[in-house]
């Protein structure tokens, strides 16, 4: 059971991992800043679910997958906030 549930983690972590068809987008835009801003964004969503997946092996598992998508989507969020939007490739 718990190779099953590693392996479909691992599935779904995989999924997440391949290069999306998008990319954020913001008018007049200058070199690195997509990067910086980002990176920013990304740093105050893992230190905003932070706190998240602590227990047990199931609770572990769970919440950790939980934990990714919540810090999609404040990335996200956080993004949008600051101007940008995802733009199709």
């Amino acid at each position: 059971m718990k190779r099953i549930s590693i392996a479909l983690v691992a599935v779904a972590l995989a999924a997440c991992a391949t290069q999306p068809q998008w990319r954020w987008a913001k008018d007049g835009e200058t070199p690195g800043e997509r990067e910086r801003t980002y990176a920013q964004c990304d740093y105050e969503a893992t230190a905003a679910t932070a706190s998240m997946g602590t227990g047990g092996y199931r609770t572990m598992v769970g919440s950790s997958l939980e934990m990714t998508l919540r810090q999609v989507e404040l990335i996200k969020m956080c993004m949008a906030a600051k101007g940008w939007r995802q733009q199709a490739l």
